[in-house]
């Protein structure tokens, strides 16, 4: 179990105040809740070893607090893993001018992190990864607190939200929901894939552009071949028309908008990638008993992707607006423009 030991020096030296890398390192921990100093290192596009340079003053200062990660397959010793504290990160906040206030938070207040650090660090490396190899232009990409269903679908006004672990913003437009499931119970699974398909069974993706993928990142090999075969037993069972009450139609909406995908083939070994994941290779199914696989995002040439043809085309295919302005690709209205910390900007998110 980990033990965070806070620090409560003053939050009042200039690099605290006004660096750009402690402002993405703060916007990456509100979208991602923990992060170890490697991705952090990764996100701000600093050197790994270096990276204590800026952690260190936002260590001290009470900006963040640490602890020990247990080592992982691919570390060569133990890392240290960090998060917000709560109340020194809206004292920093309420220092910033309204742009910088709104590049770092999108108009968001900072939340508990919560228990479980394994899965946001896996989150985190997935977008990481992604952003490293993906050939294909992207709009933007949010962290948990911003793939939500309230927000990526407000004409639906779901009377719980639902939270997606990651929201990747195609070109296009698209918006590609991704949730991670690790040690979530079957059922819980499966009440997440209903709620997803509900909101999904309304209209077309021409229509509401917003796609959700189940990545299976159970570890052990055994535990991931039954998580496989339970997630295709859920979207068969859970996306029927008996199931989700919506019809044929609501039925056909829903399955053509939820994919099931493997850590695994992303991911075949440490230290390794492969040609899948640039590409987003999912599973996918019109009727829950035949499968077939095919790509979420355009090849290097731009070639064979998920079709996306909005019938407004104007209100999606904005990229260098969401630069700027990235909240508008999930609803939000800001008064000023500036790039979004929370993506990195070494991604190819266009400037």
């Amino acid at each position: 179990q980990l033990v965070w030991v806070p620090d409560f020096g003053p939050i009042a030296c200039r690099l605290i105040r006004s660096s750009d890398h402690v402002r993405s390192a703060v916007a990456a921990l509100l979208g991602y809740h923990q992060l170890t100093s490697g991705q952090l290192a990764a996100h701000l596009g600093y050197p790994a070893t270096k990276i204590g340079k800026i952690l260190k003053p936002m260590f001290v200062s009470g900006l963040v607090e640490r602890a020990e990660f247990p080592r992982w397959c691919w570390q060569p010793k133990v890392d240290l893993v960090y998060r917000l504290r709560l109340e020194r990160t809206e004292q920093w906040l309420s220092a910033l001018d309204d742009p910088a206030w709104v590049a770092v938070t999108l108009g968001f207040r900072p939340s508990e992190a919560g228990h479980f650090v394994k899965h946001n660090l896996l989150v985190a490396e997935f977008v990481l990864r992604l952003q490293e190899t993906v050939t294909s232009p992207l709009q933007a990409v949010f962290g948990e607190r911003y793939a939500r269903s309230n927000l990526l679908l407000p004409a639906q006004n779901p009377k719980r939200p639902i939270f997606g672990d990651t929201c990747i913003v195609r070109e296009d437009g698209l918006r590609i929901v991704v949730e991670l499931v690790r040690r979530q119970r079957d059922r819980d699974v499966m009440e997440k894939m209903l709620a997803w398909g509900r909101l999904l069974s309304h209209e077309p993706r021409s229509e509401n552009g917003v796609v959700v993928v189940f990545l299976n990142a159970t570890e052990d090999e055994r535990g991931h071949i039954q998580r496989a075969a339970s997630l295709r037993r859920c979207h068969a069972h859970v996306l029927s028309p008996e199931v989700l009450g919506a019809g044929a139609w609501g039925s056909a909406y829903a399955r053509s908008s939820i994919f099931l995908a493997s850590w695994r083939d992303w991911f075949p070994a440490a230290w390794s990638i492969s040609t899948d994941l640039p590409q987003l290779v999912v599973a996918y199914s019109a009727d829950g008993t035949r499968w077939a696989r095919g790509p979420l995002l355009p090849g290097p040439w731009h070639q064979g992707a998920l079709p996306f043809s909005p019938r407004h085309r104007d209100a999606w295919t904005r990229p260098r607006q969401v630069a700027l302005d990235p909240g508008s690709a999930i609803g939000l209205r800001t008064s000023h423009a500036q790039r979004f910390y929370g993506v990195p900007r070494w991604s190819n998110v266009p400037a």
